[in-house]
């Protein structure tokens, strides 16, 4: 075989079925991981935007 060319590999369909399974189980668990942190982030901002409208209401003081 010269320099430039490659060989041809030969797998299985058990092999490839393989590869898909693994390649799925990635996605999704990087989606899961997208979804906490923005459910994180959705829950953070909804507690902060209601100890500022309590504040605000004068319901609770900050800082004693």
């Amino acid at each position: 075989m010269g320099p430039g060319r490659r060989e041809k590999i030969q797998i299985s369909q058990d092999e490839i079925d393989e590869i898909k399974r693994q390649l799925l189980e990635s996605i999704y668990a990087e989606i899961g991981r997208s979804l906490v942190k923005k459910f994180l982030w959705a829950a953070g901002t909804v507690v902060f935007a209601a100890v500022i409208g309590l504040v605000v209401a004068g319901k609770v003081k900050l800082g004693g």
